[in-house]
């Protein structure tokens, strides 16, 4: 079967499978991978390199010869085994180390006390630089007088690799030099002898990435390296040079074609995003509740069609919770306890914890525009209040120095951000460190079901209710003496529909997010019923047990279909 016919008969498995990128947390398609077009990706390099993406022609100069002519008549073999052995490998082929096409040449970090070391125009490569297929320049460059002083300067056609970064544990950076050009200590070069064969063995080392990752390199404390001896004398298979140059050519047309698919996919996902994202604002902008249930029927008619990426699965899970604090989501009884009543009680309890000095007394609240944001209509019954009106916000406390026996490894449960954000529901599953008694005075101890919040780093604004008795560190913000008729799992509820909001607010101006208790503690707070809010609470589990439906049978279905995508490529390249 050609590849092309491949492609074009297994369309679904090469765009349908999908995957979330792992540090993308929210977002949209620019976040998403298409596993099935990487996959195919993989599998077109992978059939190149072994000879099986376009035949051999009996007439072609052997490679045998090829090496010999660059090597006066001594062909270097390498001491590794190679990637192809000598039973399957393709006619014309033979088997060579990169040293038989040039030499490598390795670069370094000019003295940075030397400024007139940096004052040029001379381009000066990093792995920064190494994003594409080719380098055309640098972000950093050198002066005559660096080169002077013993920088290496590479010609054009040179190819580039990295051999020492973090990158190294998922890919191995490989260009084109098309300029001349220096480079740092984290890249070596490989000088050509002849630039017509410097596209193919670009490929080819992509080609077997798989195998040098694996096999060619080794972790050091911070970051991986590639065991630079062993891949200079690894042994790789060489087509003729005809060959080579039909394989970069067909290579070429392919990843086109996949250019392609990867465009019409992503322009789809887009298209099915933004058409989702409208229909489910239309519930939330609904101005009453004949306009939020035929609203609501639109989109349940097209229900099977829209809510089929893990996209749109989690903005209908956002959508839920906005409709629900909006007081959109269950039927008012005019039977509940009225809000003013339990403000006084509120009101009144506070008083007491003052009076019995458990609690401060009150500070002002901050004032800031930004805080009117969450603000949206709600029932006439509702009302609006600060969340220090209904609990006191207190930040958690470690003991130092960390780690220090003295105060840890104990009996006492404690909290860090992670033991928090990593809860699936809405309870936190576990702790990872515990204190001993003289650490209780220098964090906070808190009582079952006490709500959390994460309020710093990049997962600030996350919720957890704790329902065990434990202390916790800085990062997290704990509502303490809630108010009695502040249903917990209700404000659980509010905080995580406002993640997203709290994320934005505490990053506006600073590098590292932070979001401080006095910013907590004056965020808005819409107070329901009592009852009311229990009666949310159990509507939105329901709902939400439905999205988790939802999301499991995506998962599957895209599991599925990555799945066969592998065997496709399996099968294939046997």
């Amino acid at each position: 079967m050609s590849v092309e016919k491949l492609i074009t008969e297994n369309l679904e498995l090469w765009t349908g499978a999908a995957t979330q990128k792992s540090a993308s947390g929210r977002g949209s398609s620019s976040k998403r991978e298409l596993t099935g077009i990487r996959k195919l990706r993989e599998l077109i390099l992978e059939l190149a390199v072994r000879g099986k993406l376009v035949p051999q022609d009996s007439s072609d100069e052997p490679a045998e010869q090829l090496l010999e002519a660059l090597d006066q008549g001594k062909v270097v073999r390498g001491f590794g085994d190679c990637l192809i052995s000598d039973s399957n490998l393709p006619a014309g082929w033979a088997i060579a180390p990169l040293t038989n096409f040039g030499s490598f040449a390795g670069g370094k970090t000019p003295s940075k006390a030397k400024a007139e070391y940096w004052e040029g125009d001379i381009p000066w490569v990093s792995p920064k630089d190494m994003s594409a297929d080719e380098v055309l320049g640098a972000e950093d460059h050198v002066a005559q007088s660096a080169v002077d002083d013993g920088l290496a300067l590479h010609p054009a056609g040179s190819i580039l690799i990295v051999v020492r970064s973090g990158i190294l544990r998922r890919k191995l950076p490989v260009a084109i030099a098309r300029i001349d050009c220096t480079v740092n200590q984290d890249l070596k070069v490989l000088r050509l002898k002849a630039h017509a064969y410097g596209e193919y063995l670009r490929l080819m080392l992509l080609g077997f990435e798989s195998f040098i990752l694996e096999n060619l390199t080794k972790t050091g404390v911070t970051v991986e390296s590639v065991k630079f001896r062993e891949f200079a004398a690894q042994p790789f298979p060489i087509p003729p040079i005809a060959e080579q140059h039909r394989i970069v050519q067909k290579v070429d047309e392919l990843m086109a074609l996949c250019d392609q698919l990867e465009q019409q996919t992503g322009d789809q996902i887009e298209a099915h995003e933004r058409l989702v994202d409208t229909l489910l604002d239309t519930l939330t902008r609904a101005a009453n509740a004949t306009e939020l249930a035929e609203n609501w029927a639109r989109v349940q008619q097209h229900f099977d069609t829209l809510f089929t990426t893990e996209h749109s699965i989690d903005r209908l899970k956002q959508t839920i919770l906005q409709l629900a604090v909006m007081g959109r989501l269950v039927p008012h009884d005019p039977d509940d306890d009225s809000v003013p009543s339990i403000l006084e009680g509120v009101a009144s309890m506070r008083k007491d914890l003052r009076a019995k000095k458990k609690i401060s007394p009150e500070k002002g609240i901050v004032d800031d525009r930004g805080l009117e944001a969450p603000k949206a209509p709600i029932p006439p019954n509702w009302k609006w209040c600060r969340l220090s009106d209904i609990a006191t916000v207190v930040r958690g406390g470690s003991p130092r120095p960390a780690g220090d026996p003295k105060f840890y490894e104990g009996d006492i449960p404690f909290l860090k951000v992670a033991d928090v954000t990593r809860a699936k529901g809405k309870f936190v599953e576990g702790y990872t460190a515990t204190i001993k008694e003289a650490g209780l005075s220098k964090t906070r101890f808190i009582d079952v079901r006490t709500v959390l919040l994460s309020n710093s780093g990049a997962t600030l604004g996350i919720p957890a209710i704790c329902d065990f008795p434990a202390t916790f560190n800085d990062g997290i913000a704990a509502f303490i003496y809630l108010a009695d008729g502040v249903d917990d799992e209700f404000l659980h509820l509010y905080l995580r529909s406002k993640t997203q909001w709290f994320i934005e607010f505490a990053s506006r101006g600073q590098g590292q997010p932070n979001l401080n208790t006095d910013i907590i503690r004056a965020t808005w707070f819409p107070l329901p019923p009592l009852e009311e809010q229990r009666r949310i609470v159990a509507r939105v589990d329901e709902l939400m047990t439905m999205c988790d439906s939802l999301d499991m049978q995506f998962g599957e279905a895209n599991q599925t279909l990555g799945q066969l995508a592998s065997v496709v490529v399996e099968q294939v390249v046997q």
